[in-house]
């Protein structure tokens, strides 16, 4: 499925634009000289791998989750390990607007579905890596 040229620019303009809801902004410590100079021994490689991994943990750790995304999970893995999490009303609307998937009619849902699932449940794997939820 190749995208068509300009798709993906609008795909994104159309996102900014819309309605978000709830949103959370939060700045994470910077990284400081102290934690660069503990690793300035290392390869080029290698340090900028390390430095991507304390940003990203940074990132991880001030991400806030919300009940999308544990419905997502909990869909996505077939379980109910995070419903303290959301309620009944809110997943069942969850599962509406994954029912809007279905005008895409040239493409395999199971596919599409299981993107949409990922797209809002890797958060919480995410997450629970860096601070155990």
């Amino acid at each position: 499925m190749r995208a068509k040229k300009g798709e993906d620019l609008n795909s994104i303009l159309t996102g900014i634009s819309q309605p978000k809801g709830r949103v959370h902004m939060e700045f994470c410590p910077l990284v400081t000289e102290d934690e660069l100079s503990r690793v300035s021994d290392t390869s080029r490689n290698e340090y900028y791998n390390i430095v991507a991994r304390i940003i990203d943990r940074r990132l991880w750790k001030a991400f806030r989750l919300y009940p999308n995304n544990f419905i997502a999970h909990d869909l996505l893995h077939h379980e109910c390990r995070f419903s303290d999490n959301y309620t009944k009303a809110q997943k069942e609307a969850f599962r509406q607007r994954m029912m809007l998937l279905e005008q895409f009619k040239d493409y395999d849902m199971s596919v599409l579905m299981e993107i949409f699932l990922r797209i809002y449940a890797t958060p919480v794997d995410n997450k629970e890596q860096v601070s155990g939820i």
